[in-house]
């Protein structure tokens, strides 16, 4: 059973939804245990749910992704997802940041990466910064998107810095090689299914 993992795109018809649910419908159709839509939730998106009883879960950001009971999804949501920091600090300043899960586009290892050598009171608003500049695809201009990404990077840091967070975490590289052949199996599944 896979995941099927749809980002949203602009291009064509000028709507970020214009093509995600006839991609979702052939996901559905192929078998696909779940569907992670990044973009908003339709009556479409909740119809072909409703018809091939599949978990869809859409969200105009996927840094906001947790666990949901759903095991498709759980899965994906163990390494990706709503971000969650392991920080440790020296004298004050941040020494090492871990990343224990963390969002789809990749802006928690880019804030993890830019925090060492921060002051803890700086720390926060230094990762909602960095996440908020981050090249995600999420939406911009407006107090959502890109802005609620930033504020759940913010959040993630000062979470792990209240409770000294020391699960122990996957290297960068261990984590995407998990993951890349995961996606890379489901997109051929996927593409296989849909264009045969």
């Amino acid at each position: 059973m896979c995941l099927v993992y749809l980002v949203s795109d602009m291009s064509g018809c000028g709507r970020a939804d214009c093509f995600t649910p006839a991609f979702a419908e052939c996901a559905a159709e192929s078998g696909a245990g779940a569907i992670i839509v990044s973009g908003s939730d339709t009556s479409e998106l909740q119809r072909i749910a409703s018809t091939y009883q599949i978990h869809i879960h859409a969200d105009e950001i996927c840094c906001s992704l947790v666990p949901c009971h759903d095991r498709v999804i759980d899965e994906f949501t163990s390494v990706l997802g709503m971000p969650v920091f392991r920080i440790s600090v020296e004298g004050g300043v941040v020494s090492d940041v871990g990343v224990i899960r963390g969002s789809p586009c990749g802006a928690s290892w880019w804030v993890a990466s830019q925090l060492p050598g921060t002051p803890v009171a700086d720390a926060p608003a230094k990762a909602r910064l960095l996440a908020g500049q981050y090249l995600c695809r999420a939406l911009r201009g407006t107090r959502c998107g890109i802005h609620r990404s930033a504020e759940i990077h913010k959040k993630a840091v000062e979470a792990a810095l209240a409770d000294g967070y020391a699960e122990p975490y996957l290297s960068r590289t261990t984590l995407w090689k998990s993951v890349a052949s995961k996606l890379m199996l489901m997109n051929s599944l996927f593409l296989s299914a849909c264009y045969p």
